[in-house]
């Protein structure tokens, strides 16, 4: 059996905000990189900008959007385009971002109904018109406008209130951006993480964000990666970064079967001691999915003020879905862009209720690796002007997650089920079964008790129920130890039975 894992920044635990303002991009990330070309086909790199010393401004608007446009009636952008675009001070950058993807450059220039008036008029600063929704979920917009600075390091600096933003305000941001003071600083921004969606032995490549923060080029570093405080490599990292430039460095593959902390660690720069050691180390946590023993579960949700943007499945391996409820008819379709607001369809939806708890039992069909996924059509979650939740119980009423998860268009959460035994129903009578050392490194020591002379099975099933391994013995009686060799069997969770005619007995064991 493999393990599902999710991978958690130690410093905070996982969640999803409870309101659509503090869903975006977290102050402090890395800021995604783009290339985008502009509607006068002019090209922009985000991190080209940022290694010229300069701060960016973004503006994520709509056509349609009236506090949009009421702040673009503001002239901000072009003051501060004027004062500090590349033909003035040369120290701040501005885009506007056109974020509906059924919107034309005929709507920038106020040419139709999805539109409230001209966005190009008198505008000198970069316009761009998106065709692809990637950097809208990069950045995490689930609202317009939508204002986010980010200073040289690359890092997200702040999210502007827009009825807040001034010509002032801009250029204190800008005052305020970090600078370098030392010559040898380096310094780790991110773990980088892939997607782990599904069953499967976490076995990957570790990889950080390495940046220089130093006045001087940096031309080296020394980083040490740990796993539950166990050296794993020290990497000797060669190459050439200016101030501020970033490179994504690897480190040798990893095998995780189980909860692991990740530790990264500069213990060099340029051959001498780092001069500023605050950064200098990024803790991760590894975190193995929910495991349950039993197949009856109880589905919660409490709807917002919209339920109808509702509907939630179960999973299985196969993206197969074994339960459903909420907004059925909508499912997971038109939940992947944020476009312009669309009809829901209602004819389908079994959630009338706002503010209304809806209960669901359900039982697993077998044994295997399952995942909620909970789904919203405009993707401000389950928090349309009300606070609604999750919630996913076992049948002895254990919780085994829950959340009040804000703005998002799915929500995926995997867990895996070993509660059911294989074959027929057991009898116990007559036998005795003991495991030792469990659990299990290479060997499966195992000690069987029966009182009368019977022929016996030995087998070991994985979590999906496929016999891995099988052995025979006749004229079986009293007390025996067997051991079973488990070198070839991957890591995870198996399944011993011992049974014959008369009885039969399964025991769960581990394999590390």
């Amino acid at each position: 059996m493999k393990k599902t894992f999710t991978i958690l920044l130690l410093v905070g635990i996982w969640s999803i905000s409870s309101n659509i303002a503090n869903a975006q991009i977290a102050i402090g990330s890395v800021a995604p990189d783009f290339t985008l070309t502009d509607v006068n086909g002019n090209e922009h790199n985000l991190y080209d900008i940022l290694d010229d010393d300069k701060m960016v401004v973004i503006d994520f608007m709509t056509t349609w959007c009236s506090p949009c446009w009421d702040f673009h009636q503001t002239n901000v952008f072009k003051e501060i385009h004027d004062l500090h675009g590349p033909m003035a001070a040369d120290d701040i950058y501005v885009f506007m971002i056109e974020a509906d993807l059924n919107t034309s450059v005929d709507a920038l220039e106020g040419v139709g109904s999805n539109t409230i008036g001209n966005w190009l008029d008198g505008v000198d600063y970069p316009v761009i018109n998106l065709e692809s929704e990637e950097l809208i979920f990069q950045y995490e917009i689930f609202a317009f406008p939508t204002m986010i600075t980010i200073c040289s390091d690359k890092l997200i600096t702040v999210h502007n209130d827009w009825q807040q933003t001034t010509v002032a305000s801009i250029e204190a941001i800008s005052d305020d951006c970090p600078y370098p003071v030392t010559d040898f600083n380096a310094g780790i921004l991110d773990f980088i993480t892939t997607e782990l969606d599904g069953c499967g032995e976490l076995n990957f490549e570790p990889q950080i964000v390495l940046q220089n923060k130093g006045l001087g080029e940096m031309t080296s570093a020394t980083i040490d990666y740990y796993v539950d405080n166990d050296l794993q490599e020290t990497l000797n990292w060669v190459g050439t970064l200016g101030t501020y430039e970033v490179e994504v460095v690897s480190f040798s593959s990893i095998v995780l079967n189980e909860t692991s902390n990740l530790k990264f660690e500069i213990t060099s720069v340029n051959g001498i001691t780092d001069e500023d050691l605050t950064d200098n180390i990024l803790i991760e946590q590894v975190v193995a999915s929910p495991l349950i023993e039993t197949d009856s579960l109880t589905v919660e949700i409490l709807t917002d003020m919209i339920p109808a943007e509702t509907y939630w499945a179960i999973l299985n391996s196969n993206d197969e879905v074994v339960a459903e409820g909420g907004n059925v008819e909508m499912g997971f379709l038109n939940n992947s862009s944020p476009s312009a607001p669309v009809i829901i369809p209602v004819d389908g939806n079994e959630y009338q209720g706002q503010t209304t708890l809806y209960t669901h039992d359900i039982t697993l069909p077998q044994n295997g690796c399952y995942t909620f996924a909970l789904a919203d059509w405009y993707g401000d979650g389950i928090s349309s002007f009300a606070q609604g939740y999750y919630r996913i119980s076992d049948k002895n009423g254990n919780e085994i997650f829950y959340g009040d998860a804000g703005a998002f268009y799915r929500l995926d959460i995997p867990f895996e089920y070993a509660g059911l035994t294989v074959g027929l129903e057991e009898s116990q009578a007559n036998i005795d079964v003991r495991i030792f050392g469990n659990p299990v490194v290479e060997k499966l020591f195992t000690q069987i008790e029966v009182p009368n002379k019977t022929s016996i099975d030995i087998s070991i099933f994985d979590i999906a129920g496929k016999e891995v391994f099988r052995m025979t013995t006749e004229d079986y009686i009293g007390k025996t130890n067997k051991v079973i060799d488990t070198t070839k069997l991957n890591a995870g969770i198996y399944l011993l039975q011992v049974s014959s005619p008369q009885f039969k007995k399964t025991l769960k064991f581990v394999k590390k």
